[in-house]
């Protein structure tokens, strides 16, 4: 290289590092401040010393967790696979028994029939072996409760394993068997009830669909419709209407149906008479599969008119029982029926309108498992299949299951129920005005509003505490309370009690074009100008032919006016007349005056007005007002 090109190079480096100094001293600049900031003593760098100190602990700790877990994983699952691989069936590893050969669970539950009670039966020899696994894999006898068996071989009553029932999803090391994971069963409700089906919530003249009411209220069990069954009004009730040919609800079994011990079917069906072609029973809600006389439990009528509640294992060898009522079942009515299985006492007991009508002894239990290759499942209105000619034909209108023997005063009352916290415990719905009166010990007052002057045409308004000294009833219309004696259409308002029925303002003209003027009233109530509740309040509403326009509506509230129950959609034909009332029952099965507000809908327009749904009111029936609990009033339940 010339003396020329040394040159050269080195006035380019030169550039070259001047460039380079301004970074480099930059970098030292930072440097120089991070180690400061380390290593001077301020509250600064104590606070990052310690951050670090801790993140390092922590990840060091979830590091020797997950270890942990995955040891104990690898052993767990080790020791299962030992036990596949190398359990004999031999005495040597279950004194006392015979070796276990793999079999068929049809095949067994086939023949459970004919085994010897005094041999433990394969359900009790394969829980004996479950708990032999879990003392082989060393569980906790104070942990065992979080583990549930899970079947790991084919067989009927192979090898079991466990599972954790709740495993932690962003760890798979608490996934603590192998294979596929075991479905968890459901938890059930402190009711008690396992379904409860609402058909009275369809809407009149609509056929039944996958949806509203056919999806149980409690854990959403879906029904759905085969056939053409349809909401029907009967008595102003609305139900699902079974033709008795081959309208059915199927419901897709679950492991909440196995009901293997105590149990209650109930219903409120509108029956018409035994269904035209029936080769046996009626089923009104039935549960099984296409077996011929596997049937597990079913409620319905005979082709004699009786009712009957049937539990059993094997009905084809006669492990089964069923009890009848004396005599056939009301036709053209609404009416309650259950059947109920109690374990302890071995009792099986059949109710009409909760009175009870038969009783038998049952030593046979509900078969538990169903065959999956032959349609299993619940049906509502006939057998869970089209195959079988057992359709109900009538109306029901509420179905519900429970995994206890419910008692009379338990049961649905009549034609609808409310649960609610507290005492008293529920709501009963009457729409029968004289049942209603009964349970309220005969003992009414009624608001007719037939002492009001009227002329044929023009309603009359009147005060709201009218009524106020001599019923203690306080009534408060949106905009004015009103009475008439047709409002314009004496073809439908026809009053219980001439000459007067009920609306609330405001007003609105004949000739209106759409739904104009009042349909909502407040009730309370009182007793000597103090606030006062009753036990029970009903009316009574003309002309609701048209619900679909406008729903008319019953609603009940305590003293602190919190909602009690709700009642709506009520339907009759035109002109006629329904009835609505509500009880409120203690625990002890006693009216107690807990309703201190009631709200009236009715329709969705004045009653005169033609274009919405116009309805009057009549017969407000209530029983005497008193002072509510004193517990009811306390802001401590809340």
């Amino acid at each position: 290289m010339s003396a020329d090109e040394d040159k050269a190079l080195e006035q380019r480096l030169t550039r070259l590092g001047d460039a380079v100094e301004p970074e480099a001293t930059f970098v030292d600049n930072v440097m120089g401040r991070v180690e400061r900031t380390i290593m001077t003593p301020s509250p600064r760098a104590g606070r990052i010393r310690l951050w670090i100190t801790r993140s390092g602990i922590a990840a060091a700790a979830c590091l020797v967790i997950a270890l942990g877990a995955w040891f104990a994983r690898v052993r767990i699952e080790a020791q299962i696979a030992d036990r596949k691989d190398h359990r004999a069936p031999s005495a040597a590893h279950a004194p006392g028994r015979a070796p276990r050969e793999p079999v068929d669970a049809p095949a067994v539950a086939a023949k459970a029939k004919h085994v010897d009670r005094s041999v433990p039966s394969p359900e009790e020899e394969g829980q004996a072996n479950r708990d032999e696994d879990a003392d082989d894999l060393n569980l906790p006898k104070a942990s065992r409760d979080l583990y549930y068996p899970a079947r790991l071989s084919k067989y009927g009553y192979g090898t079991y394993g466990y599972r954790r029932r709740q495993a932690y999803p962003l760890l798979g090391a608490f996934q603590f068997a192998p294979g596929r994971p075991a479905q968890q069963a459901p938890t059930r409700p402190h009711t008690g009830t396992i379904a409860h089906w609402r058909f009275d919530k369809g809407r009149a003249g609509l056929a039944a669909t996958s949806e509203g009411p056919l999806i149980d209220v409690v854990n959403s069990f879906k029904g759905t419709p085969l056939g053409e069954p349809a909401y029907r009004s009967a008595d102003g009730k609305v139900g699902l209407d079974f033709d008795g040919m081959d309208d059915r609800v199927f419901v897709a079994d679950h492991p909440s149906f196995a009901l293997t011990k105590s149990l209650t079917l109930e219903a409120i069906i509108f029956y018409r008479g035994v269904a035209p072609g029936s080769v046996s029973r009626n089923c009104i809600v039935f549960r099984g599969d296409d077996r011929g006389g596997w049937d597990p439990y079913f409620l319905g009528v005979t082709r004699d008119g009786q009712l009957c509640f049937h539990i059993g294992q094997d009905t084809a060898n006669s492990d089964y029982v069923q009890v009848l009522s004396p005599d056939g079942l009301p036709k053209g009515k609404w009416i309650h029926v259950a059947g109920t299985l109690e374990h302890a006492s071995h009792m099986l007991r059949l109710f009409v309108d909760r009175k009870e009508v038969a009783v038998a002894c049952a030593t046979a239990r509900p078969l538990a498992t169903l065959d999956a290759s032959a349609e299993p499942g619940v049906g509502i209105g006939s057998v869970q299949s089209g195959n079988w000619k057992m359709n109900f034909n009538g109306l029901i209108a509420e179905v519900r299951i429970s995994d206890h023997a419910r008692k009379p005063e338990e049961f649905l009352p009549y034609l609808g129920s409310r649960i609610i916290q507290g005492d008293p415990e529920t709501i009963e719905v009457y729409f029968n005005r004289k049942q209603f009166e009964t349970r309220l010990g005969g003992a009414v007052r009624v608001v007719d509003f037939d002492d009001i002057e009227t002329t044929k045409d023009e309603p009359i308004a009147f005060d709201a505490d009218r009524y106020a000294s001599s019923c203690g009833i306080i009534i408060t219309g949106a905009d004015g309370q009103y009475v008439g004696r047709t409002f314009g259409f004496p073809e439908q308002f026809i009053p219980t009690s001439p000459p007067n029925t009920y609306a609330p303002g405001p007003t609105a003209p004949r000739n209106a074009k759409e739904a104009q003027g009042g349909h909502d009233t407040d009730v309370t109530f009182t007793v000597k100008g103090t606030p006062a509740a009753v036990a029970g309040f009903g009316a009574v509403f003309i002309d609701a032919d048209l619900p679909h326009r406008g729903p008319s509506s019953l609603a009940v509230y305590d003293p602190r006016e919190r909602l009690l129950a709700e009642e709506e959609g009520f339907q009759n034909g035109n002109g006629g007349r329904f009835f609505c009332g509500m009880v409120a029952i203690d625990r002890h099965g006693s009216p107690v005056p807990l309703i201190a507000k009631v709200h009236l809908t009715n329709g969705n327009s004045w009653p005169a007005v033609n274009v919405g749904e116009g309805v009057s009111l009549d017969d407000f029936v209530f029983s005497a007002p008193a002072q509510p609990p004193l517990w009811v009033q306390s802001p401590m339940l809340d």
